[in-house]
């Protein structure tokens, strides 16, 4: 068996053989036009195969204009899916600015609450620490005093000379453990 338009063998089982077929060139007849205007008038086999290429390339013609269509069609789905993404990710810019304003709108009035009660709270402390310096310091004048005056009783009275001074110093202790207390 063999190809019934080229005569080889090793193609006879291609219902239409591939290797006849050469592209048009743009400007210039195809060979199977230039064939079939050359031959029209001729009966026969040759006008079959006339015939035969000349449906072939109106096929083959069909097939590239199809083929031009899909990957225009692809082309034109790829341009409107760039111009959903494009369209979505500048609405999904939009909505995020919106969220970030609207964040911004509820935590800066938290913020302003807590500041004023943290000032609030700075304001109680440096009070607190001012009074605590006064009382050391009248602390200290007492204990000045008591131990002045203890120092003129044991000097009167040698006899209670380190009993008093023991109990002073405890007193000096006990009355700095309480203010460190408060």
């Amino acid at each position: 068996m063999v190809c019934s338009v080229c005569k080889n063998p090793e193609l006879a089982w291609v219902t239409r053989c591939r290797t006849v077929y050469e592209p048009p060139i743009v400007g210039a007849e195809s060979p199977a036009v230039a064939l079939s205007s050359s031959s029209s008038n001729e009966e026969g086999p040759d006008n079959k195969s006339s015939n035969y290429f000349t449906h072939l390339d109106t096929t083959i013609e069909n097939l590239q204009k199809r083929t031009q269509q899909v990957i225009d069609k692809i082309n034109e789905n790829r341009k409107k899916d760039h111009a959903l993404m494009n369209s979505f990710r500048e609405n999904l810019l939009m909505k995020v600015s919106n969220l970030a304003e609207k964040l911004e709108e509820r935590v800066f009035p938290v913020y302003d609450h807590h500041n004023k009660l943290i000032q609030d709270k700075l304001q109680d402390l440096s009070e607190i620490m001012e009074r605590i310096k006064q009382i050391e310091t009248e602390l200290r004048q007492v204990c000045h005093t008591v131990e002045k005056l203890y120092k003129d009783l044991c000097s009167q009275s040698e006899f209670c000379h380190e009993n008093w001074y023991k109990k002073a110093e405890n007193l000096m202790l006990h009355q700095q453990y309480l203010l460190t207390c408060q």
